[in-house]
């Protein structure tokens, strides 16, 4: 394999004969120490982090005065059930974007660590998926910037792996790829001619400077590590050491690396999955003992901590909700909704029901977190016959109580139904703040709601003053939904409650 050198520089030439990519000097003792330092405060529950030698670490060029940086972390057991941000992105309008796994340490001279991190679960899996990075950061042989006892564990779990057991298919298209990108100059012809099997001519892009010569050699060495043929690393170290060749010359090499790192053996299994699930597993479950010990003081502080007094489901539910329900979840609430709900239902009506449900604290921030939310649904059309059909969908209480802070009406109103239902200590005590959640944005939903309704009438009415009676059909519906949700919005701007099912 090709080792890095601690300096600092990225591809920096090792002893096995690794091209340079950029002029880099190397970190000083205190400014490794700062990065560690800084990391820790930045990324509580940090495991291990050392410097990226991929060629395009972090997914970018590397330059002079950026540092590339690897990092693994178990995420606070806290921020991964934290509702917050996705409520705070819903009280003021903004749409939830998913969070940059990035963090920037500048340095005392200026410059930059750009550190790319990622959590235990996914680390593992790019880890059995051949991720360039994350296979050098784990067989790398110099000091890493930060080693938590979690990461010694790993390395004894799986045997201290070399390199090469790890360069394989995936590892291989994982470098030949960003090569075939970087000469093409994000070119599609080069992907195109690819595909195709043609060979290349020269193509427009960027000029072949040194620094895109440096990290082109970097990834076309390792894009063909390990390569039975030791015709085509011969080839490689003749290109790379030509000068003079153009992007022609280097694109047809990209192009064949790539065709022989799909051929390559798959040495996915080489990398124990057992034993790296085990790792897992077990940081997670010491995360969540360290959370749950942290809850201790808030039951003692007179926090509400009831246990959940989960109504049983009624039998039939059991063959149904048999393979969806999630392993050691507790029902909240359930009801028949829809059109039953309203008093609206008629006899060509299903029954629809709405189920929400908890999972295990233990169970949401493990390593494969059960399902949020599950449906079963009958596929016809709209407002087709389905008398004696039973529908249903549940949610995860989390998740719902996004969705009901956006004011959705058919949320909104199952805490307001005083039909039938199975309910729990969790849903009363949310029944007893719903007044809360009649915001205007609820009634701009009622309000979209209606005019959603009104326009998918627009068509069909046309058709049923043809005769149509399916269209007449899916008129009606679509009227008295219209017509009930007029009803409530009206309600909601007077500062009344809705009444969900209407009367008189």
């Amino acid at each position: 394999g090709y080792a890095r050198s601690p300096s600092g520089s990225v591809g920096a030439r090792s002893d096995r004969g690794m091209p340079r990519v950029v002029e880099r000097r190397p970190l000083t003792p205190l400014e490794r120490a700062q990065i560690a330092s800084e990391l820790q405060a930045a990324l509580p529950r940090l495991i291990f982090a050392t410097l990226d030698g991929f060629p395009l670490g972090g997914g970018s060029f590397p330059s002079a005065g950026v540092v590339p940086v690897l990092a693994v972390r178990s995420v606070p057991v806290f921020e991964r059930l934290s509702f917050s941000e996705r409520l705070e992105a819903v009280a003021v309008g903004r749409v939830a974007q998913p969070e940059a796994r990035l963090v920037e340490i500048r340095l005392d001279d200026g410059l930059v660590a750009a550190v790319c991190w990622h959590d235990d679960v996914d680390f593992a899996r790019q880890l059995r998926k051949g991720n360039p990075s994350c296979v050098e950061a784990f067989t790398a042989m110099e000091p890493p910037l930060h080693a938590s006892p979690e990461w010694a564990a790993l390395q004894d779990a799986l045997g201290h792996p070399r390199l090469a057991a790890l360069q394989g298919r995936g590892y291989r298209c994982a470098c030949a790829g960003p090569l075939l990108g970087l000469i093409g100059g994000g070119h599609a012809g080069s992907r195109a001619k690819l595909k195709a099997g043609q060979r290349t001519t020269e193509l427009g892009g960027p000029p072949l400077t040194p620094e895109i010569r440096g990290a082109a050699a970097a990834l076309a060495f390792r894009a063909c590590a390990q390569d039975r043929s030791e015709e085509l690393r011969e080839r490689v170290d003749a290109l790379v050491k030509d000068g003079d060749a153009g992007r022609g010359e280097w694109l047809d090499m990209a192009a064949e690396l790539m065709q022989a790192a799909g051929r390559a053996q798959d040495t996915a299994p080489v990398v124990p999955v057992a034993a790296l699930d085990g790792w897992v597993d077990a940081v997670r479950d010491d995360a969540f003992c360290r959370f749950a010990a942290e809850c201790v003081p808030c039951r003692a502080a007179g926090c509400s901590a009831s246990p959940l007094a989960a109504a049983d489901l009624p039998p039939e539910w059991g063959v149904r909700l048999r393979d969806r329900w999630p392993v050691g979840a507790e029902l909240a609430f359930m009801a028949q909704t829809g059109s039953f709900m309203y008093d609206l239902n008629t006899s060509s009506s299903d029954k629809d029901f709405s189920l929400i449900f908890l999972s295990p604290v233990e169970g949401l921030v493990g390593r494969a977190p059960p399902a949020t939310e599950f449906h079963f649904h009958v596929v016809v059309g709209f407002a087709s016959d389905k008398a004696g059909e039973v529908e249903y969908s549940g949610r995860e209480l989390g998740g719902f109580l996004v969705e009901l802070a956006k004011g959705n009406p058919r949320n909104i109103e199952l805490l307001f139904t005083e039909k039938p239902h199975e309910t729990s200590l969790v849903w009363q005590e949310l029944r007893s703040r719903r007044k809360s959640f009649l915001t205007l944005r609820c009634a701009s939903q009622y309000s979209g709601f209606i005019a959603d309704r009104l326009h998918k009438a627009a068509p069909d009415a046309e058709v049923f003053d043809a005769g149509d009676e399916a269209a007449g059909r899916r008129v009606s519906k679509c009227l008295y939904h219209a017509w009930h949700k007029i009803f409530e919005l009206a309600r909601l701007l007077r500062g009344e409650e809705p009444a969900v099912a209407l009367a008189g």
